[in-house]
């Protein structure tokens, strides 16, 4: 099995997604169970090693995936996990997932070609910006009411992502 890399060239979502540490019940028989996690031995129950009942995880919450779900893939996330904040956010990149860019310029790279020119001024960033503000208009509200204003940053830039 092997992976694809990818690269992106544009505008994309950036958004910093707090940290939940869950605690995950691994008991068969919660109500039964007579430890709370901090005896040892195991269960006559269920044979539970009732020092390994509980796990702990980080997850994100809300999850950005239940956030989304309402909107069919309109955006995307390929980068997770791309770094953290300083307040110990996890930094996700969303990129689009339909055409909504009027770009003068393409690029076929599938025949093998492993050149790619790039003129600056055929990329108006900030107009670009804006079209994805504009176009996944829904999404962009969904997700600044789960994460807040400042934790959802409209970006443009070259990233290359691998799945």
């Amino acid at each position: 099995m092997g992976y694809s890399t990818y690269l992106h060239i544009g505008p994309y979502v950036e958004v910093h997604v707090p940290l939940a540490n869950v605690r995950k019940d691994t008991c068969r028989n919660k109500e039964e169970c007579p430890s709370d996690g901090t005896v040892s031995g195991f269960c006559q129950k269920c044979g539970l090693d009732l020092s390994k009942r509980f796990s702990f995880s980080n997850k994100h919450s809300p999850s950005l995936w239940h956030v989304l779900e309402d909107y069919e893939d309109r955006l995307v996330g390929f980068v997770q996990n791309w770094g953290k904040t300083p307040e110990g956010r996890e930094i996700c990149v969303l990129f689009g997932n339909q055409h909504y860019l009027d770009r003068k310029c393409e690029w076929d790279l599938s025949y093998g070609d492993d050149q790619l020119r790039l003129n600056p001024g055929e990329f108006p960033q900030v107009l670009e910006c804006h079209a994805l503000e504009k176009f996944y208009k829904a999404e962009m509200e969904a997700l600044r009411k789960a994460y807040g204003e400042e934790h959802v940053l409209v970006k443009w830039g070259i990233v290359t992502y691998r799945y």
